[in-house]
């Protein structure tokens, strides 16, 4: 006791000596100084100290024993609380005990003392830094650089306490306090009580359980019970709630390899994917990391294992920038063509050896008509390559029945085939001497033609058009000039080295038809 009131004295004094206002606590609830510092300087900020004296000098290092209960109560307090060691040779050591208590919660279970070690470079008589200290923690919380994460942090060690099976993480999120629970250990469950907004919500939360699905639902209602933490946080009552279950899904790689026949030589196309496992089956979901959308479910729960394959494209990939430029749709899109022509195509995973034929004469029709589009897409992309345009889509481009109609003509002849076309009639005005060449009703001339897709030119090209058994009909009066198709015309168009006349032929509407 001798030994506890010099040490205490000691302190005392040193505080005086700056002018502090100093008392001693008469009660012993667990400090002995009551202090306020520099008024000046921190406008009537106070902390607490519990002072601790001993025979034994520093000999390298230094420590105080202190209650566990003691240090869990400080934790409650809303003043800081300083240890003071006092040693045999006179020197003063600190310790600010609250931040200690928090991060060595976990020693401080159960009766008894604790042994505190002092950091040996805290020394009190060292007024400048002790004040520096003061200075920091007292700085208003809303003025402290990082004191959001500090009070979260603090607010989930307090919530943690309550349960040991759980921690808990605290976050905001639009002014309100968002939880994160782990269990301790495996094995623990709680019942979990929902009120889902509509039929649609309640699918998704059975295929979420049933397929191992990650989930993002609002609920009209949620409680959460079997804890005195959730009583806490009052979760434990029926309130409007955010629900995400969040899982990590398996990494992995499904390849597609056109064609009925697993050739060594077929276009094929690789897609990262996530796959989830649940109480009644599995799914595998692309990684959207290419505009190559899977998705595979595996339905376990009756008989034998249904499959549901469905795959789509995300046009938004494609939509930021010109479509020339556009990331993986040649790898996609070759692929969706050689699919199409050979009907069907093998998917093999990275999980398993076992590959599954997919012919599209015995699926749904949308994936055929998926392939189409993406076929589609990749022809205008050469298209738009070969004429160097920038021509480009985005979330309202719609491709009409002329436009792929288009689009299929003049791949063909940029691959430099001759292309039949249907040609009810070609009107020409003011020109003399056009056709090039005629003989017995056959016809030949060549012009320049503007490849429009989406009421967008991507770029003009010199065809080479062929009219055979067409009746030809002058108007002298105006220089006008009709070729019209009869029974037994046709005719074809193909590239030509370059053309003197500009005659857009129109695809659907107009005289030009594959």
């Amino acid at each position: 006791m001798l030994i506890g009131g010099l040490a205490e004295n000691a302190t005392k004094h040193l505080f005086l000596s700056w002018g502090w206002a100093t008392a001693k606590d008469e009660q012993d609830i667990g400090y002995d100084l009551f202090v306020q510092p520099d008024s000046e300087q921190f406008k009537g900020q106070r902390f607490l100290v519990q002072v601790k004296g001993t025979l034994i000098e520093n000999r390298g290092h230094v420590t105080a024993p202190v209650r566990k209960k003691r240090l869990l109560q400080y934790l409650d307090n809303p003043h800081p609380i300083f240890i003071v060691r006092v040693t045999a040779d006179g020197a003063l050591y600190w310790l600010h005990a609250q931040p200690w208590a928090r991060s060595n919660r976990a020693r401080l279970k159960g009766e008894g003392k604790i042994s505190v070690r002092m950091d040996v470079n805290q020394r009190l008589e060292d007024r400048e830094s002790f004040v520096a200290y003061l200075a920091k923690i007292f700085t208003p919380t809303e003025a402290r650089q990082g004191a959001l994460a500090e009070l979260a942090q603090r607010r989930g060690e307090l919530l943690s306490s309550i349960d040991p099976r759980l921690s808990v993480g605290v976050s905001t999120e639009a002014g309100s306090e968002t939880y994160t629970f782990l269990a301790a250990e495996g094995g623990f469950s709680v019942p979990i009580e929902m009120v889902l907004r509509d039929a649609a919500d309640a699918a998704a939360m059975d295929e979420a359980v049933k397929y191992g699905l990650p989930v993002s639902l609002d609920l009209d209602g949620m409680k959460v019970s079997g804890s005195p933490l959730f009583s806490e946080l009052e979760l434990d009552q029926l309130q409007p709630a955010k629900v995400d279950i969040i899982r990590n899904g398996r990494i992995g790689v499904v390849t597609l390899f056109a064609g009925l026949r697993p050739l060594v030589s077929a276009p094929s196309m690789e897609i990262s994917v996530d796959a989830y496992y649940g109480h009644g089956g599995a799914t595998m979901r692309s990684r959207r990391l290419t505009p190559a959308v899977f998705e595979l479910r595996v339905d376990l729960s009756e008989g034998p294992p249904k499959t549901n394959f469905s795959l789509g494209l995300d046009l938004a990939q494609l939509c930021n920038g010109p479509l020339a430029l556009a990331p993986s749709l040649a790898e996609f899109g070759a692929w969706a063509g050689a699919s199409l022509e050979a009907g069907g195509f093998i998917l093999g995973t990275s999980y398993s050896r076992h590959r599954t034929t997919w012919p599209l004469s015995s699926r749904d029709s949308r994936t055929p008509k998926v392939l189409r589009l993406i076929r589609d897409l990749h022809r205008l992309q050469q298209i738009a390559r070969h004429f160097d345009s920038d021509f480009s889509i985005d979330d309202e481009t719609q491709l009409k029945g002329e436009d792929v109609k288009t689009i299929e003509i003049f791949y063909d002849v940029l691959n430099g085939e001759k292309v039949v076309v249907g040609m009810p009639e070609l009107r020409v005005d003011g020109i003399e001497h056009f056709p090039d060449h005629e003989a017995d009703g056959t016809y030949f001339c060549k012009v320049n033609h503007s490849i429009r897709v989406a009421d967008t030119v991507i770029g003009t090209i010199p065809l080479h058009i062929e009219l055979l058994n067409y009746d030809r009909i002058d108007n002298t009066s105006d220089g006008t000039m009709l070729l019209r198709s009869q029974v037994g015309s046709s005719a074809t168009i193909e590239e030509a080295d370059s053309a003197e006349h500009d005659l857009h032929l129109v695809n659907g509407q107009g005289p030009l038809s594959s």
